[in-house]
C-alpha cells in the first residue's frame, strides 16, 4: 500500500508515514 492509501487502515508503509493502525 502507498502513504496515503488505506487498504487495511494502516500497512507497513502507511505507518512509516502516517501512523493509522
Amino acid at each position: 500500500a502507498d502513504p496515503g492509501e488505506d487498504d487495511l487502515g494502516g500497512t507497513v508503509d502507511i505507518v512509516e508515514s502516517e501512523p493509522e493502525n
